[in-house]
């Protein structure tokens, strides 16, 4: 049975505090958190460049899978936020359903997403963030906390153990978003043997103006490359979930479709000639169609696999 967020978030309003969050914020760390009593450090001289203090978080498909649980708890709440960005060094470790929220907890920080707003109880000082948003610096014990709305809930973070600067976290707040199916790397390298390479070449050199040899260089994770087949007029380059057709005829130009963008700018058309949707575009003297028979790989990885189509090594 889903837990009612809304009922949640009264009983926490009227039982917990904003000490809440602070507890569970703590419950991977058994000390309190210390701050720093040392004035900054004053450097004189030559200037040095800034140092880029946040990397990009990538997360598992386990990781994902694990905080998409944590939130698919709460009714109403289901969709999963996540930050992007985390102070370099640190690492995501765990995400644990609260009484009335999600925590997500890192090695030097926790961020907590929630219906609730924590803040309203506190003094403290608001701030503007990078991209416009208010956010709250207050202070329930000894940890600073900012919070700020996002959406429908309200994101806490905060820094235990005082291992993540007031700037750093106000950064990290602006890369807080929806965790998408697309925060999950969902393309591997194409890796031909010799003898692929090979088998591949000899199709295409069955075709006078047409030798040269095209293949994608990813593909979708466990996909496999089975076969390459020479066609009436071009070549299938067969996968276990995806086939790769380069021809000098555009199969597109009959049929009624949608023209997008890819990444690297080349325009491309979407159609459905029977029940599977296909993907040609243009490139150098050819055209290229990507399909994915079985339904195995979605529109927008196929997308992805035409970019990285080029000439075969």
């Amino acid at each position: 049975m889903k837990k009612s967020i809304v009922a949640l978030a009264v009983l926490g309003m009227t039982v917990t505090g904003a000490a809440g969050v602070y507890a569970a914020a703590n419950t991977h760390k058994g000390a309190a958190p210390k701050l720093a009593s040392k004035p900054p450090v004053v450097q004189t001289g030559t200037s040095r460049p800034a140092v880029q203090s946040l990397v990009s978080v990538k997360y598992s498909d386990a990781q994902i899978k694990e905080i998409r649980k944590a939130f698919a708890q709460f009714e109403s709440f289901e969709t999963a936020y996540a930050p992007k960005s985390m102070k370099k060094g640190d690492a995501y470790q765990k995400a644990v359903a609260t009484g009335d929220g999600v925590n997500l907890v890192f090695n030097r920080m926790t961020v907590n997403v929630s219906p609730r707003d924590y803040s309203f109880e506190y003094d403290g000082k608001t701030v503007k963030l990078s991209n416009g948003t208010s956010a709250k610096w207050y202070t329930p014990d000894k940890t600073p906390m900012l919070t700020f709305k996002l959406n429908d809930r309200f994101v806490t973070i905060s820094s235990p153990n005082g291992k993540v600067s007031k700037a750093d976290m106000e950064k990290i707040a602006v890369s807080v978003d929806k965790v998408s199916h697309s925060a999950v790397q969902s393309l591997a390298t194409m890796k031909y043997s010799d003898a692929q390479i090979k088998e591949i070449k000899k199709a295409f050199a069955g075709f006078e103006s047409f030798e040269t040899a095209y293949a994608p260089k990813s593909m979708k994770k466990g996909d496999a490359y089975q076969k390459v087949v020479a066609t009436g007029d071009g070549v299938n380059l067969v996968f276990d979930h995806t086939t790769v057709n380069v021809s000098p005829r555009d199969y597109a130009y009959e049929y009624e479709g949608k023209t997008v963008k890819l990444s690297n700018g080349t325009s491309a058309k979407w159609y459905t000639p029977d029940q599977t949707p296909m993907l040609t575009f243009k490139l150098d003297d050819r055209f290229v169609t990507i399909s994915s028979p079985d339904g195995k790989v979605s529109k927008a990885d196929m997308e992805k696999i035409a970019v990285s189509v080029a000439k075969l090594s």
